[in-house]
């Protein structure tokens, strides 16, 4: 692809710009375009500059779940650090198991009035600058799946990720059915893979969220094993969806110790 510029591009620059973030953004665009040579591009440019004026940009005064969606550029730093240069501890907003999330400011929500399940953190997972993160709740109603989306997004980072990738299964015993749904939030393909993972380790009435934090390196395969593996093991350390196994389990445990007691006596 040919790439031809104006006369007077570079003197063409957006008046809230300094002119060292214009020097920063041609520099990081030539090494995106250096390291990944032979391969497209466009799209890492795209997600790099927006998330470099996501950071250097002035924050708005108030912002709701709505408008926070539409932007998906909420976050502000003092630093003025780019993506590229983010670390894993810089994208860990939310600590592992429970504890709280670290955020000093949360945004008002049409779904505040909702009842939020307790939502778990798992451990980030770092890979060519991207970070991968899962969160996982027990919930039994859809309404319940979008309070804990809605409760995730009050995080300014969390709002301002690249992507949330979400999957759900709620069992229905009455007729003995699953009502799930999956959202890829950008990721192509992510969700439906996120629930087929669900699916596969016969998970029962509960969410997860997979967050990323893009770094601008294209990962392309590896992206979906990335989500898939956060996933599975904070629902493995959690038991979030799985009690159901457990007990099952224990049924079965305890129908083979009757089998294998000696029978008694009886005159």
């Amino acid at each position: 692809m040919l790439c031809l510029c104006v006369q007077r591009f570079r003197s063409s620059r957006a008046p809230w710009m300094k002119p060292i973030d214009v020097e920063h953004v041609a520099e990081n665009l030539s090494k995106i375009y250096s390291d990944n040579q032979g391969e497209v591009v466009v799209y890492q440019w795209v997600e790099w500059i927006r998330d470099y004026i996501s950071s250097i940009s002035p924050e708005p005064e108030s912002q709701g779940f709505d408008s926070l969606k539409e932007s998906e550029s909420t976050a502000s730093t003092q630093d003025s650090s780019t993506i590229s240069d983010r670390t894993d501890s810089e994208a860990e907003t939310i600590t592992k198991h429970g504890e709280d999330l670290p955020s000093p400011k949360k945004e008002q929500t049409p779904y505040a009035h909702l009842r939020c399940p307790t939502i778990l953190h798992g451990e980030p997972l770092t890979d060519r600058k991207s970070t991968f993160q899962a969160h996982a709740a027990a919930v039994s109603t859809v309404q319940e799946v979008t309070a804990v989306l809605s409760e995730l997004k009050t995080n300014r980072k969390v709002a301002a990720a690249s992507h949330n990738i979400l999957a759900y299964r709620l069992y229905d015993a009455k007729r003995n059915t699953f009502v799930q749904d999956c959202d890829d939030d950008g990721e192509h393909a992510a969700g439906s893979r996120l629930l087929h993972l669900l699916q596969i380790m016969d998970v029962h009435n509960a969410v997860v969220v997979v967050t990323r934090w893009y770094g601008g390196i294209l990962l392309h395969a590896d992206r979906f094993k990335h989500i898939n593996n956060v996933a599975r093991i904070l629902l493995q350390e959690t038991g979030i969806g799985l009690e159901h196994k457990e007990t099952a389990a224990d049924h079965n445990k305890s129908k083979m110790k009757n089998k294998t007691a000696k029978p008694g006596r009886h005159k």
